[in-house]
């Protein structure tokens, strides 16, 4: 699926260029966060936008990939890497793209809102630490943070909605961070924020939950995996004891003759000598 901004509600989402106007900073206007009671319509780059407030979840699965509490618009020719913790419980997600990679986040925020200028301060002050030069600039939804160092930048934008946060992050190496920088953009304006209604304290990390056919890839991936590494330790055992088969017997004797030989007289003698 292309994303970026609809000319008309008869354009299909599919022939929307993805490097469109709706991502350039010379025209980007901030959208505020939606009410409880306006409707937003899917397909006119207005998102993110709120599950909740949607006027219709028509055409919601046409390019987007649900993942639990971002339901995530997929730029064209994208790889959608999972990141797993220990137990086998998905982190986060990343998006391998031709100019750089995408990563996603949604946090819970107070009903006030104003979290992600909070957020902002803290990761410049955390870039400098790390070496970067970090400049603020103003982006489609307003501030976005910058890193720059010599292998690359990484950007930060971020969205506040109705009690929650969208923060997306973009790697790329320095010739393709602003195409990344659009992409990313133009992504996040066709993606949706599935927020609940449970209580959860400011800048919580929202759960990632994979679909069912992903979970089934990466269980048979890493059942391949497994299968690998056994079937490697095999074979090293395999030569391991071939080797000794080989070698043991006139080890096994030259053993023996250093046991029998150790404290006899005639040992003793050269020792003395």
């Amino acid at each position: 699926m292309a994303l970026g901004r609809r000319k008309s509600k008869q354009r299909s989402t599919a022939s929307v260029d993805p490097y469109a106007t709706i991502g350039q900073p010379e025209h980007h206007t901030v959208p505020e966060p939606a009410g409880d009671d306006e409707v937003q319509e899917l397909g006119t780059g207005a998102g993110p936008y709120d599950l909740n407030s949607l006027e219709s979840t028509d055409g919601l699965d046409d390019g987007r990939l649900d993942l639990g509490s971002i339901i995530l618009a997929m730029p064209a020719e994208s790889q959608l890497q999972v990141e797993m913790s220990p137990e086998g419980v998905p982190v986060g997600v990343h998006l391998d793209t031709p100019v750089g990679r995408i990563t996603p986040g949604v946090f819970a925020a107070p009903k006030s809102g104003g979290q992600w200028r909070e957020v902002v301060t803290e990761l410049a002050e955390s870039l400098r630490e790390n070496g970067a030069q970090v400049a603020i600039e103003d982006g489609h939804w307003g501030r976005e943070v910058v890193g720059t160092q010599p292998d690359g930048v990484l950007r930060f934008i971020g969205v506040d909605g109705p009690r929650w946060m969208v923060r997306i992050v973009v790697a790329a190496p320095l010739e393709n961070a602003d195409q990344a920088a659009q992409l990313a953009r133009a992504m996040l304006a066709e993606t949706v924020v599935r927020r609940g209604t449970d209580p959860r304290p400011a800048r919580d990390h929202l759960e990632i939950e994979l679909p069912a056919e992903l979970v089934q890839q990466l269980q048979q991936a890493m059942a391949e995996q497994q299968a690998q590494q056994e079937q490697a330790a095999a074979s090293i055992a395999a030569q391991v004891a071939q080797r000794a088969a080989a070698d043991g017997p006139a080890a096994l004797r030259q053993s023996n003759q250093d046991r029998l030989t150790r404290g006899s007289a005639l040992t003793r003698l050269n020792n003395q000598q």
